[in-house]
């Protein structure tokens, strides 16, 4: 009786790290190495690599996306990177993409006016950053910039032809 206890307990076990072992080597779990760039602009919008096209065919067939940027003054660097909450494709040629807004308030100014950071992206390296205040809902600064921008996408079918909204091909 005790073999058969013995011998469940093993047999269960050895189950359950398949188990583990089949969950861990599936192929369709997100890791970082889904995330492939196909798309990078230089400050002026210029294509550094990958191309425009492949990036609208993967917003078309529903893939995730993720924009890098970043600036570099002397020897400071800072890089983010954010999943955008809206992509608007215009005439085929340029992605836009808007990030969720960031309220904050400074820790040093516990009286200041909590603020709403907006920002507008664009594979033209179009940075348009926004500053509201949220009590107001008035305008408190608007700062455009230029950035090199990466934009990444995380999809099993990236590479199949998506069809455009307006045509029928």
């Amino acid at each position: 009786m005790m073999k058969n206890g013995v011998f469940s307990s093993i047999l269960l076990v050895v189950i359950l790290g398949l188990l583990a072992f089949s969950l861990w080597q599936n192929p369709n779990r997100n890791t970082c190495q889904d995330w492939k760039t196909v798309f990078k602009n230089d400050k002026q919008g210029n294509t550094v690599y990958g191309s425009r096209v492949q990036l609208v065919q993967a917003i078309r067939n529903g893939c995730d996306v993720k924009i890098a940027w970043g600036s570099q003054r002397n020897e400071r660097s800072i890089e983010h990177v954010s999943e955008p909450i809206w992509l608007a494709i215009q005439n085929e040629a340029e992605v836009v993409a808007y990030l969720d807004a960031q309220v904050f308030i400074p820790k040093d100014k516990p009286d200041w006016q909590p603020q709403e950071w907006r920002v507008k992206i664009t594979t033209g390296g179009a940075f348009d950053a926004i500053w509201l205040n949220r009590i107001t809902d008035t305008l408190v600064r608007n700062v455009p910039q230029q950035h090199t921008m990466a934009w990444m996408v995380r999809c099993s079918n990236a590479g199949e032809k998506a069809i455009p909204l307006f045509r029928n091909q």
